[in-house]
């Protein structure tokens, strides 16, 4: 193994009180001195919604320690995440177990590349020579791993518990999934949390990746690396986990908070070009009483759009609503004669989406 003599010593940053985390729990520890707050997450996908939330959230710091690290869809999200924080200028401390990260050097160093992110492998295996063998040749040494996971923010929130970072853990696995548990805390225990990372990360068994890995890797490199996974994090939009992820308890509770009411149009033009205003409400009594009118109307006075391929392979849209309360379904735009779709048809031969 490479010398690990020349690391830098960092630590958790303590002037975080003025930040949103930090002024929050400051009201909040007010009313409970000395003591700490907690938040079970005891399924997978409020488990992720929470790790992402405190990820958008971060303002100065995120210290994310963990055993396994999958490289499958739940690390490429998570991955997302950390990498949008650094790119807001959140210093993203990433501490890993070397146990899940065989042939992963090139893009272990390519994270590391970003200016605002710093990873360090945790008791690795020689490169020099395949893993198996030396789990009898280091009998003692590289079989004392470190399980930790945590996930720290700004250094006033933290979750600890079990979830290693991987599908089966977060509910994404379609055949496997592993009942663990996590805590969200705050307060002097996510202190103490910080405190733990720091003796970890500055361990002089966590080694940066360049005395490990060798040659950083060039700049063409990392852009290829983050452009394939910003493409694959494109591709996910629609799919089946990131809408259960957006329909879970937890989410629903978030977004069942705040409610904004003003003149802007979801269209490219209100977004663009025109001005508008608005208000933002917080009160969880007012979004929870448009929430339900939302969800009692929407079948009633709403179509439902699907992309048909026809058989001659063109595509076409169907209209799926009720009239009269029946329901229907329409092969063209509702209530609409010929001249109205021939004219809309005649108008999306222009350059003029911006302005619709």
């Amino acid at each position: 193994m490479p010398e690990n003599v020349n690391r830098e010593e960092t630590f958790a940053y303590t002037d975080t009180a003025s930040t949103s985390f930090g002024k929050v729990i400051s009201e909040e520890s007010v009313k409970h001195v000395g003591k700490s707050g907690f938040h079970l997450l005891a399924n997978g996908l409020d488990a992720f919604v929470a790790r992402v939330v405190l990820a958008h959230h971060a303002e100065r710091s995120l210290d994310v320690q963990y055993y396994l690290y999958h490289d499958d869809l739940v690390g490429k999200l998570f991955t997302d995440q950390l990498l949008k924080a650094a790119d807001r200028g959140v210093r993203v401390r990433l501490l890993l177990d070397d146990m899940d990260l065989a042939g992963r050097d090139k893009e272990v160093s390519a994270l590391d590349s970003h200016p605002n992110m710093e990873v360090r492998i945790f008791n690795p295996f020689s490169r020099k020579t395949g893993r198996t063998s030396q789990f009898v040749t280091r009998m003692g040494s590289v079989t004392r791993r470190m399980h930790n996971k945590s996930y720290i923010v700004d250094n006033q929130v933290a979750i600890l518990g079990g979830r290693n970072i991987g599908d089966e853990y977060f509910d994404a696995h379609p055949d496997l999934a592993f009942s663990d548990l996590d805590v969200m805390i705050i307060g002097p225990a996510a202190k103490e949390a910080s405190t733990a990372f720091d003796k970890y990360w500055n361990n002089e068994l966590a080694y940066p990746t360049t005395p490990l890995m060798g040659e950083p890797p060039t700049a063409e490199e990392v852009a290829r690396i983050r452009g394939q996974l910003d493409e694959f994090v494109v591709q996910q939009a629609e799919s089946e986990y990131l809408q259960a992820l957006h329909n879970s308890d937890l989410a629903e509770k978030i977004r069942a908070k705040q409610v904004f009411i003003g003149s802007l149009n979801l269209d490219p033009r209100a977004v663009k070009h025109n001005t508008e205003i608005g208000l933002v409400l917080t009160s969880s009594e007012i979004a929870n009483m448009m929430g339900d009118g939302f969800d009692q109307n929407i079948e009633q006075k709403m179509f439902r759009l699907e992309l048909v391929k026809n058989e001659n392979g063109t595509e076409s849209i169907l209209w799926h609503g009720q009239v009269d309360g029946k329901e229907i379904v329409f092969d063209v735009d509702p209530y609409t004669g010929f001249w109205r779709r021939f004219g809309i048809g005649f108008m999306s031969l222009m350059p003029i989406e911006s302005q619709l």
